[in-house]
């Protein structure tokens, strides 16, 4: 596998040695300034005011962490108590529409015994005083021959007849 090259490469020449020149005049020196050493005491007030930040700082965090949890769970009751409500009007509804659909049930055999042909009859006889129809008392039309009804677009429309 070939290596690829990126750019990156390397000064071999520092590596390799370098004559020495000697002169009879003295090396310069560079002049360092010594720092004098200072002995740090630990400072206790410093130290205890480094562990109040850091502990500062913790209690924020925690205390962020802490709200955000509760804010967290407060829109998890709020929501769940939002959804029971809704659970106990939809079961409300459902009731109400069986109500209804059983009473519609109730409603129409009531009415299909209002209306059957035994209950117009009986409320014909007993309540208006109406008596069934003989054989020899009922009389047929017929319409088929020249006596029937004649229409012509000229006597206007059908509805002028009954109008």
């Amino acid at each position: 596998m070939a290596a690829a090259s990126y750019g990156v490469g390397y000064a071999f020449d520092m590596f390799e040695e370098r004559p020495v020149l000697r002169s009879n005049a003295a090396p310069k020196r560079e002049e360092k300034k010594e720092q004098p050493l200072v002995k740090v005491l630990p400072n206790p007030r410093r130290r205890a005011q480094q562990e109040t930040r850091r502990n500062a700082g913790k209690s924020v965090k925690i205390f962020v962490v802490a709200a955000v949890l509760l804010a967290v769970l407060c829109a998890q009751i709020s929501v769940g108590a939002r959804k029971y409500e809704i659970n106990r009007q939809i079961n409300e509804i459902e009731n109400e529409i069986n109500v209804a659909k059983s009473e519609n049930v109730r409603l129409s055999s009531v009415l299909s015994n209002y209306i059957s042909i035994s209950e117009v009859e009986e409320y014909a006889t007993k309540i208006l005083g109406m008596k069934k129809l003989e054989s020899y008392q009922i009389e047929y039309i017929d319409l088929s021959g020249e006596e029937g009804v004649i229409y012509s677009e000229e006597s206007g429309s059908f509805w002028d007849i009954f109008g």
